[in-house]
């Protein structure tokens, strides 16, 4: 049986029991028209890590800005932590029982980590 991968799309959630990332590097996504890619952006993708497994993937979200320029990542000391609304996991090739899959969001916004955010880490 063959279905669309699109059908087997999840929340985040319900995949990590995490919601604050911390965020590695932020560049723009393009429009792609006939296999190449035009100048049009039309988004921007966040490369983030898990704090729990410091597994690293990629968010692409809608908004042409970013909240953090990649400058002021590279320059500042203190790690950035953002979270996202609505984000949603869509598998794109699966094979020997692993899914490779691509995660969008509506939207990112940066936040604070305190002190009672704790990861322990998975076995």
């Amino acid at each position: 049986m063959k279905i669309s991968a699109k059908k087997l799309s999840c929340p985040l959630s319900n995949i990590m029991d995490i919601d604050k990332f911390a965020l590695l590097s932020v560049s723009p996504v393009f429009r792609y028209a006939d296999g190449k890619r035009t100048d049009e952006q039309v988004g921007t993708r966040y490369t983030i890590a898990n704090p729990k497994t410091f597994e690293n993937f990629d968010v692409k979200v809608p908004i042409i800005t970013p909240v953090v320029s990649q400058e002021e990542i590279d320059k500042n000391e203190e790690r950035y932590w953002i979270t996202f609304t609505n984000p949603i996991v869509v598998p794109y090739e699966i094979s020997f029982g692993k899914a490779t899959c691509s995660v969008t969001a509506e939207s990112v916004k940066l936040v604070d980590l305190d002190v009672s955010d704790s990861f322990e880490l998975d076995d």
